[in-house]
């Protein structure tokens, strides 16, 4: 079989199109891209044209693309699917409040997160919690970069 975009399996994602080139795919063109495999990410479902990183979770190994195993690890937690600082209904106080500061004969007024809030919605159970950052604004580890024991990947398959 040649190495052609004809025979690719890349233009079985858009009806005959390159997902890459956004291009019909009948020509004679050669392809570094080439495969007669599809490998799609297992946690955000994007095309893996070569290569991959494998994760071993319970005995069981996954895909994942390039950006879901080398970035920030919070995204593909399952834990991170619903954050109550920004959805929870309940909660009556604002996400933001106007904080004044005081720069030499300026005042420079400016948002920050709702202290209040923050105590209402994520100090109540929320897993992405940390005690220890509330003084220097550090309080979720989405925001600083997972570093927390409670990460468990969020596999589209399972």
């Amino acid at each position: 079989m040649e190495r052609k975009c004809g025979n690719c399996a890349l233009k079985a994602l858009k009806n005959g199109m390159c997902p890459i080139f956004n291009a019909n795919m009948e020509g004679e063109y050669g392809c570094p891209y080439y495969t007669t495999e599809l490998n799609l990410c297992e946690i955000c479902g994007g095309l893996i044209p070569k290569g991959g990183y494998l994760e071993e979770d319970n005995g069981v190994f996954h895909l994942m693309c390039h950006d879901c195993a080398t970035g920030n690890p919070c995204r593909s937690c399952t834990k991170v699917q619903f954050c109550a600082l920004e959805q929870d209904q309940n909660c009556q106080e604002p996400l933001y409040v106007m904080v004044q500061h005081r720069q030499g004969n300026a005042v420079i007024q400016s948002q920050q997160l709702n202290p209040k809030r923050v105590q209402a919605t994520c100090a109540q159970g929320c897993a992405c919690f940390r005690e220890d950052g509330l003084e220097d604004g550090s309080f979720c580890w989405k925001q600083t970069g997972c570093g927390c024991d409670k990460h468990q990947f969020n596999w589209r398959n399972s």
